[in-house]
């Protein structure tokens, strides 16, 4: 067995992994970093980007909501109410809230509800995932519990099956290699589970 330490590009930061040289790898992965506010909000963003529509289709979603929208009460201002004018003003009213008023909430809610600043220490290993957070806890995850994850351009997303959300920003990683590896770790507990389950 052999144990290879590559430092992170960020202070504290580092990630280690075991090779058995067995013909089998087993990976542990450890992050030690000092999470933001931003970090997360950044998150947030690419998340919503990647799983709904990039930025530009968006906005024009949310014009076209709006656009709804008024025009339904236009509509139902000179013409008088009708159902038609209110199916308009309903899809309006909910594209709007959900390109436009969501994203804002979620934003602000996040500021709200995480210290600016918070020291992780993050272990991946084959039982699970343990998160400890400086002056909050230890938490621990099942691997069954990992919904999915996703490759975003800042960083690698995590979302488990209770509706919570973690973010490992791009500078916990030394390199590219660095991080490719630990998205094939990712992918290969994904395939596990998947086996597991038929």
């Amino acid at each position: 067995m052999r144990l290879v330490t590559k430092p992170g590009c960020h202070s504290g930061s580092k990630a280690l992994y075991f090779t058995l040289t067995i013909g089998t790898n087993i990976f542990m992965f450890e992050f030690s970093y000092t999470s933001t506010v931003e970090d997360l909000l950044d998150a947030d963003k690419a998340l919503r980007a990647e799983l709904h529509f990039r930025a530009s289709y968006r906005w024009f979603a949310a014009f076209l909501g709006f656009f709804f929208l008024v025009a339904g009460i236009l509509a139902s201002a000179l013409e008088g109410v009708s159902v038609q004018f209110l199916i308009w003003i309903l899809i309006g009213t909910t594209i709007t809230f959900y390109f436009i008023v969501a994203p804002h909430l979620a934003r602000k809610r996040i500021r709200a509800n995480n210290m600016q600043y918070q020291d992780v220490f993050v272990v991946f290993g084959n039982n699970g995932i343990r998160l400890d957070v400086l002056g909050i806890g230890a938490f621990e995850r099942n691997w069954e519990e990992l919904v999915y994850y996703v490759d975003t351009p800042v960083g690698v997303i995590l979302i488990f099956d209770d509706g919570i959300v973690n973010s490992l920003p791009n500078r916990v990683f030394a390199d590219s290699y660095e991080r490719k590896t630990f998205i094939d770790y990712l992918e290969s507990h994904k395939r596990r589970m998947e086996e597991e389950e038929s």
